[in-house]
């Protein structure tokens, strides 16, 4: 009897184990590519909440698009900035903090954008995404710059629940990971699911 109750509960336990990987499987992470217009205007959903003066000087850092800019207005840098390849709407760009905050800045140039520095043309999802949400709803948000690392990867990613991301994400299964950190201080990470990501 004790035997064939050992074995239900290992039955058991394997069967829970199985359970979220195989669900993780079918729910393949959903890919967005941000849209700041539609046919030249600013794109539905999306409101202005500032309007600034300023000029860009090169393509973004944020995320790799060719429609991406880095841009500067006094002090300030805005980036990503956002172009319309719509003729006669290269007069502003429009620059968002985040593609899950719907409330941008509209950035009117006072140069014309420098193409020649700009992002190369590709695919715009073959490179590291600008924002990725977790499947248990954590957002994160690509970082700038020098951030320091983690388990030897560089910190890619601040994140809602201020944990952040180290690494790429890895697209080798339908549902992508990507390791966590629970703080920049951490020295431990995991891998976690990926359910969306944004460029």
């Amino acid at each position: 009897m004790r035997s064939r109750l050992a074995v239900a509960l290992a039955l058991v336990a394997a069967l829970v184990a199985i359970a979220p990987a195989a669900g993780a499987a079918r729910r393949a992470t959903t890919k967005h590519v941000f849209a700041a217009f539609e046919a030249g205007a600013l794109a539905r959903g999306l409101h202005v909440v500032k309007e600034v003066r300023g000029s860009c000087w090169t393509g973004s850092e944020a995320t790799d698009r060719s429609d991406s800019w880095r841009c500067m207005s006094g002090n300030f840098i805005y980036d990503p900035c956002f172009s319309s390849a719509t003729p006669g709407t290269t007069s502003h760009v429009i620059c968002a903090s985040s593609p899950f905050v719907r409330g941008v800045v509209e950035l009117v140039l006072t140069k014309r954008l420098p193409y020649a520095y700009g992002n190369a043309h590709h695919r715009a999802t073959a490179s590291a995404p600008w924002a990725v949400r977790l499947t248990n709803g954590v957002a994160c948000v690509a970082l700038q710059g020098a951030t320091g690392a983690i388990a030897g990867m560089r910190i890619g990613y601040a994140c809602s629940n201020k944990g952040v991301l180290v690494g790429n994400p890895r697209r080798s299964t339908p549902t992508w990971r990507i390791f966590f950190a629970k703080s920049f201080a951490a020295s431990n990470v995991r891998l976690v699911p990926v359910a969306e990501a944004w460029w």
